[in-house]
């Protein structure tokens, strides 16, 4: 998970600190964090091939990456923590049906 953010003013600079200070600390976030890596990610230092790889358009966005490197979901400026939750969830029972998939024993 991608937490891009930066050069955030006026309403982006509101969402951007709601969205780290608020929303990603909610307990229903939170509990899903425990499967996931995040990073955060200056989007002032994003060229725009990188940009469109992640689908970036606005700035503050969650960049939900699946365990192949696929861009599953991009929610853009400032998701309820219960969206982000259930991104998460989601993107928790991909990454394990991919890994169990992977694990089989070819015949």
């Amino acid at each position: 998970m991608f937490f891009v953010h930066g050069n955030c003013n006026g309403a982006a600079g509101v969402a951007c600190k709601t969205m780290g200070k608020l929303i990603l600390r909610q307990k229903l976030v939170t509990d899903q964090a425990k499967n996931f890596h995040a990073v955060e990610v200056d989007a002032r230092k994003i060229d725009s091939s990188l940009a469109k790889r992640y689908k970036l358009k606005v700035s503050p966005s969650l960049v939900f990456v699946d365990c192949t490197g696929k861009v599953v979901t991009v929610l853009p400026g400032k998701p309820s923590a219960k969206q982000v939750a259930a991104v998460m969830k989601a993107v928790s029972v991909r990454n394990a049906k991919v890994r169990k998939a992977k694990k089989k024993p070819v015949s």
